[in-house]
Formats: structure tokens, sequence, C-alpha cells
């Protein structure tokens, strides 16, 4: 047989270390080297546990995070499978020097190292800036549903029809000890089933209490729905239809395409979220960006003329609802506004007079003024123009300034940058979404589901890294950098 011979299994080798085993320039070596620089500048974030001199000893955070940053590299996030990992997986043995924490000391470290995680973080985005990787001048926003780790859903009118449900189970099992205490001589058989009964009562008496806090629970959110098992998650509609899950909000630098931030938050669409997270970047980063692109679900007017005129910030965010107005204009269904006389002038010079007053939206500190035809059913261009019976044409009072906008995003510059912002964080949206399998999230709450997008991050930026300096240069900036978080 002409086949290739292995190594015999039995052969004694030269080779008898787990270091030899382990290439020189191998990553998990700057693995070892970033957490064991961050456990040593940070000795008092893990001190609660492997102080005293009684009992077991623990084991040293270090290798602890060395199990979860090698693990989320590799997209295995369950502790379960960590620690298989630990016992059979070579690289993980010279990790953790051969020991093997059970799956609750794994969990239990992620669960309660959570500012520790997030501290490591955000000092490798800090490593990243000040090695120039990060530059901070034009970042890329966007945000992306993650499903979260959440059982079966409750609404009021479920809690309320199971209340009915139970109040009628109650009335019929008073209704049988009433019947039971009528009778003078109980015997045996009758006392059974009275004791039963009181059991019955007793648990329907405590699912009536644990409905009452879950109806107050729904009552203080002002949500629909909500999980029992995971209160901070929300029923969102993505592209698969929808389901409880939590909408990560990413910031991705585009000099070098790493991620500057993320959060994992309970809002159900991205509506609001641009100015809040520009300004977390702000305080991260330590820089005021340019630039900031972003796609039309973070359109809010307000936001993006407090960025732009207060934090002279140049926004490329895409706009909702101009597409069709654009299209009739290329067509020459075009309105003119005269400012003198407070009216538009359609193209067949017909005027669309102010109707209804100034409208003003409380939620959007907006105010705007409705326009409307007095006669279309004889216009030649309706078809093109309108379905409606009457053209109309809302006009906002910083109307000036939005069409400056249009414009700008309308212009060859802002499709280019609309083009930028694709390339940019879509690409690390889709590389964390794989690593993270079928189940995205094995945690629940929103502190918790924290910590995995955290180290999700980290993986992310850490093998960009890897792509893009060498082992030598990689190790020389973890040495360098100071890791110590600085506590208030």
């Amino acid at each position: 047989m002409h086949y290739i011979s292995g190594e015999d299994r039995k052969q004694v080798q030269m080779f008898n270390t787990l270091d030899d085993l382990i290439n020189k320039q191998h990553y998990i070596r700057l693995i070892d080297l970033l957490s064991d620089r961050f456990v040593t500048d940070n000795g008092n974030l893990f001190t609660h546990k492997g102080s005293s001199e009684l009992g077991r000893k623990a084991f040293h955070p270090a290798v602890l995070l060395n199990i979860f940053i090698y693990g989320y590299f590799n997209g295995i996030a369950s502790s379960r499978k960590l620690e298989k990992e630990c016992h059979r997986n070579l690289e993980m043995m010279w990790l953790t020097k051969k020991l093997c924490p059970d799956h609750k000391t794994i969990s239990d470290f992620r669960k309660e190292h959570s500012e520790s995680i997030r501290g490591i973080v955000r000092k490798f985005t800090e490593l990243l800036k000040n090695s120039n990787y990060i530059k901070g001048q034009i970042i890329s926003i966007d945000g992306t549903k993650v499903k979260a780790y959440a059982g079966m859903s409750i609404s009021l009118e479920g809690i309320e029809n199971k209340l009915e449900d139970i109040d009628n189970q109650m009335e019929q099992y008073l209704e049988k000890l009433q019947t039971i205490d009528q009778h003078e001589e109980e015997n045996e058989q009758l006392e059974a089933q009275k004791q039963e009964l009181n059991h019955q009562v007793e648990d329907l008496q405590k699912q009536i209490e644990e409905l009452g806090k879950q109806k107050d629970m729904l009552q203080a959110t002002g949500v629909d729905k909500l999980s029992p098992t995971d209160t901070d998650a929300r029923i969102m509609k993505a592209r698969h239809g929808k389901f409880f899950a939590y909408n990560v909000q990413m910031v991705v630098d585009t000099a070098h395409h790493f991620i500057a931030y993320t959060e994992a938050t309970s809002a159900q669409n991205d509506k609001g979220q641009l100015q809040p997270v520009v300004e977390k970047v702000e305080r991260i980063l330590q820089t005021t960006p340019k630039e900031v692109l972003a796609d039309s679900g973070y359109e809010f007017w307000e936001q993006l003329t407090y960025l732009e005129k207060i934090k002279n910030i140049n926004c490329y965010v895409a706009i909702n609802g101009n597409k069709y107005i654009n299209n009739q204009s290329e067509e020459g269904v075009k309105f003119t506004y005269d400012e003198k006389n407070n009216y538009y002038i359609c193209p067949e010079n017909k005027l669309l007079l102010p109707k209804h007053g100034i409208k003003r939206d409380s939620k959007r500190k907006t105010e705007s003024q409705v326009y409307t035809a007095s006669d279309c059913m004889g216009c030649v261009q309706k078809p093109e123009c309108t379905t409606a019976q009457n053209r109309t044409i809302t006009r906002h009072s910083d109307q000036i300034q939005r069409d400056n906008y249009i414009s700008k995003m309308n212009s060859k510059t802002g499709k280019q940058k609309m083009r930028q912002r694709k390339a940019t964080v879509e690409h690390p949206f889709a590389t964390i979404k794989y690593l993270m399998g079928q189940i995205p999230l094995l945690l629940r709450g929103k502190l918790k589901v924290q910590i995995e997008i955290n180290l999700y991050t980290l993986a992310y930026n850490f093998k960009r890294l890897l792509n893009m300096a060498s082992f030598d240069q990689i190790a020389e900036m973890i040495t360098g950098n100071k890791w110590e978080i600085k506590t208030v």
C-alpha cells in the first residue's frame, strides 16, 4: 500500500514540554501576555478570591481570563464547552498550564468580573488609539438585533386571562372545602381530600402572587410583552421575524476598521441612539470625531442639528422619506415655495395653502406646517404627483437647513460616504455573528449580555490586529502599555 505513514503513538519524543509544542510566535502567547499584564496592573480588582490562606486555593484570574479570551476568539462561549477544551485542547492546556477549572468556576468568573472585562476592552481600545490604529476622526455607527436567551413572553392580556382561570379554580376548590366541612362525621378519605385541596389552594395563591409581580413589571416598563427569564430583553423585528433580542450598537473607526465601542441596549430601534453613542465614543477616545456615518435608522433631526451645529461634527446620516419626492422632481413634478406669501406653487401653477396651523411635535421637538392644494382632480400630472384626493406638503420651521442637508446626502460625496459606511461597519457585525453561532447569547440581563458583547469585541479587535501587525510589534505594544484602570 502506498500511504503516508504516521508517527508511532508509543514512540518516546525528545520534546516533552508544553512550551515545546507551541510555536514561539503563536497568538496564544500574546493572549497570555495580555491577561498577565492586565491582572498584574489591576490586582485590586481580583482580591475577593485567592487572598485567604484557608480552604481550597483559587484559580489565578489570569488563567480564567485566558480561557475566555481564547474561547471567544474561537467562537466558544459556553462554560461547559470551555471546560472540555481545557481537558483536550493543546493550546488551552498551554494557556491554563494544564489546569482544568469546572464550568461553574468559569461561568462565575464571567458573571462576577463584568467591570474587569469591560476594563480590558476599554484599555485595549486605548492601546489601539495610542498605536494609531484607531484615529477617531471618522466613525461609522450601526445597530443589529441579537437574539436574547429569553423564554416565553407574558402580556397584560395573558396575565388577566390566567388570573381569571385561577379565580375560577379557586372558587371550585373553596366550594369543595365548604362541602367537606359541612359533613359532621368526617372519615379519613374526606380528611385526605381536604388536605389535598388546601395544597392546591396554596399553589394557586402562589401563582396569583407571581402573576401580580409580572403585571407590576409590565406596567412599570410600559411594554406590551416581556420575558420573565430576561426582563431586559424586548420583542424586536428583524429579518427572520419578531423575537426577544437586544439592539447592539457598534461604532467602527474607518481608518483601519477597528471597533471603537459597543453597547447592548433594550431600544427596539436605532432612533434616538445617534447622539448618546457619539458622546460615549468621545469619552472613550478622548477626541471628537470630525465625521459620523450612519444609516436612516438614526435619522433624528434634533440630534443631527445638535451634532452639526454644537459639536461641529459633519454628519452623513441617510434620510427617510425623500426618495419619492426626489424621483418626482426628476420627472418634473417640482414645487416652489413662496416665502413672502407663505404658500407652495405646483408645476401647474396651482397654490398649496397652509392648513390647520403650526403642528408641534414635543417628542421630536419639531414644528411643521401642512400645505394643501384645493383642486387636483382635473390635473394632468396627478397620477405622477399623488394618489390622494389633493396633494399635501409638510414644511418644517427649519426647512432650509433640512433641504441643504438632503442636498448634501444626495451629492456625490454623500453617496460615497454611505458606501463607506456599509464597507466599514457591516463586516464586524457579520464576523461577530458568525462567532456567536446559532445561539448568540448565553447570559441574561443587559449587564451580563454586555459582558458577552465586550468579549466578542475584544476577540474581533485582537484578530484584526494580528492581521495588521507582527507578533513582536504586538508584544511590544502590550508590554509598553499601562493597563491600570483608574477608579473614581
